[in-house]
C-alpha cells in the first residue's frame, strides 16, 4: 500500500519474511544494513522503519516495513512503470490501445511488455554493476526473490506540466491506476 504522496510504500511481512529478517542469530537485518549503508549506490529497497502492531482482536501482532518508494510525489510524470524477474513466464500485462499509445501510468507491466530502453552504454554499464553488487549481497543471503523496478518518466512539453498532472491525479482518484 502507497501513502497518499506515493513517497513511501507499506508492506505487511509474512511470518517466512519475519523470521528471515529478525531471526535472532541469523537475520539478514544486521547484513542488509550494513551493506546499503556501505554501498550508497545499490537498487535495493530501502527500509525506512519496521515495525508490530497488536489489535486487540489478533493474537499474535503484525509485522511490517515502510520502505521508500521509487514512486514519488511525481508519480503522475510515469509513463511506463515495469516489474522485471528472472523469468517471463505468465510476464505479460495486456494494455488498451490509449494505454499502448499514450503510456499506462502506474498500472504494472511485466518482462514480455518490456522492450528495453534507450540509454547510454555508460549508464547501461553503470545499472549492470549495480545489479551485479545487489545480486551478489542477495545470494550470499539466500535471497531469491528479486525484482527490478523500471521506471520510463513522461518528458513534458512547455506549457504541458499542469494538464498532465491534472488528468494523471484525475485518474489516480477515479482508482483508474
Amino acid at each position: 500500500m502507497f501513502s497518499d504522496n506515493k513517497r513511501f510504500v507499506l508492506k505487511t511481512v509474512k511470518p517466512a519474511e519475519d523470521k528471515l529478517l529478525f531471526a535472532p542469530k541469523n537475520g539478514v537485518l544486521p547484513f542488509y544494513y550494513q551493506y546499503v549503508a556501505s554501498n550508497e549506490r545499490n537498487l535495493l529497497s530501502k527500509l525506512l522503519g519496521i515495525f508490530k502492531v497488536k489489535l486487540q482482536m489478533m493474537e499474535t501482532p503484525v509485522p511490517f516495513v515502510i520502505m521508500d518508494s521509487l514512486i514519488g510525489p511525481e508519480y503522475w510524470r510515469i509513463e511506463r512503470l515495469y516489474d522485471l524477474k528472472g523469468s517471463s513466464h505468465k510476464r505479460f500485462t495486456k494494455l488498451t490501445r490509449d494505454e499502448e499509445e499514450n503510456g499506462s501510468g502506474l498500472k504494472t507491466l511485466k518482462c514480455q511488455n518490456f522492450a528495453g530502453l534507450d540509454i547510454s552504454e555508460q549508464a547501461r554499464d553503470d545499472v549492470l554493476a549495480l545489479l551485479e553488487a545487489d545480486s551478489q549481497f542477495l545470494a550470499v543471503h539466500n535471497l531469491i526473490d528479486y525484482s527490478l523496478l523500471v521506471l520510463k518518466i513522461r518528458d513534458l512539453k512547455e506549457g504541458e506540466t499542469d494538464q498532465v498532472k491534472e488528468q494523471a491525479l484525475q485518474i489516480d482518484e477515479n482508482g483508474v491506476c
